[in-house]
């Protein structure tokens, strides 16, 4: 095997590697991801606690659940006993301190 013989299968080899990447890349940007379907699960609010610590309200098909998520894991909070109604610009706008004054004024006398 000569040099323009090697010269020829490293290009060769090159283009294939190329070729691989750049459908790869045009296959998430313009595919979109087909892995996807519809979820029974809705995050309708979140709150940061600190660096790892996170407090998401969730809707699981017709209830409403608190979670807690932290480097140890999700624990279960609280289960809604009345749904709580969160518009969507709400949610679009919505702050930490929002979420934070929806969960004081449900949790009047509840304690975890």
């Amino acid at each position: 095997m000569g040099f323009p013989e090697l010269l020829r299968v490293t290009f060769t080899l090159a283009l294939i590697v190329a070729l691989i990447l750049g459908l790869s890349v045009a296959l998430r940007r313009y595919g979109g991801d087909r892995r996807t379907s519809p979820s029974v699960f809705k995050v309708l609010a979140a709150m940061s606690l600190g660096s790892k610590d996170k407090i998401y309200l969730l809707q699981v098909g017709n209830e409403q659940l608190v979670i807690g998520s932290s480097a140890a894991g999700l624990t279960m909070l609280h289960k809604m006993q009345d749904n709580v109604v969160v518009e969507a610009t709400a949610m679009q706008q919505a702050s930490n301190t929002k979420f934070a004054e929806v969960l004081r004024s449900l949790g009047k006398g509840w304690t975890p």
